[in-house]
């Protein structure tokens, strides 16, 4: 579940970004875009604790499963505007943040 893609020097993952916690104790998830050894994250607007992201891929309850797909929705989303740029010759994180709204 927790994809991996990468294409010309740019990198997609999604992360549990442990940098900060929110009020409650959770991190964010995020997919994370690696180009030129610098990082750039994309919420997905949802946050969990660690125990959460580690059986987060093998659990199969209704809520898991709706987390995965809305994750890999984003990934998708993200994967699809970075593959377009790319085929243009114009990735940039500027460009993907234009695309991505």
């Amino acid at each position: 579940m927790i994809q991996s893609y990468n294409k010309d020097g740019v990198t997609i993952t999604v992360v549990l970004d442990r940098r900060t916690a929110n009020k409650d104790g959770k991190y964010p998830i995020k997919v994370k875009v690696y180009y030129l050894r610098k990082p750039k994250y994309f919420s997905t607007g949802i946050c969990m604790i660690d125990e959460e992201w580690n059986r987060l891929e093998k659990s199969k309850s209704t809520e898991s499963i709706k987390i995965r797909r809305t994750l890999n929705q984003s990934f998708d989303q993200i994967k699809m505007n970075v593959d377009a740029l790319i085929e243009k010759g114009e990735f940039s994180f500027q460009a993907l943040t234009l695309r991505l709204g």
